[in-house]
């Protein structure tokens, strides 16, 4: 299967999964309706969804998740990685990997004084 097409396999199953789990009440909802478009052309309008973010984007806006908190829901998501070559420490090799991930939601986590 060729990547762009898997790729749009892949986000198409995500966008699935994602507007699932708003379906079902996991990930809250803004209100707001946004517009998505597809590779195709076509458009569609959604709620958007309540804001979720990883542990460690948390931790860098500054909030900390409460303690006891289960994650609201776990995505696939790409992730770039450095790896460096055994010979040369100064080089790296950029790759991109599929890894799950757990989202909190805004609701779940506290200001870090």
């Amino acid at each position: 299967m060729p990547f762009v097409s898997w790729l749009s396999t892949w986000f198409s199953a995500s966008l699935f999964t994602t507007v699932a789990n708003l379906l079902k009440g996991t990930i809250g909802i803004t209100g707001n309706i946004i517009t998505l478009e597809h590779e195709s052309g076509e458009k569609f309008n959604m709620t958007e969804p309540e804001e979720i973010h990883t542990y460690q984007k948390w931790q860098s806006l500054g909030y900390q998740v409460k303690k006891g908190q289960k994650e609201k829901a776990t995505f696939l998501i790409w992730q770039q990685v450095l790896r460096s070559e055994q010979e040369q420490k100064s080089e790296y090799i950029e790759k991109m990997i599929m890894v799950k991930e757990s989202f909190f939601t805004v609701d779940q986590v506290e200001k870090i004084e």
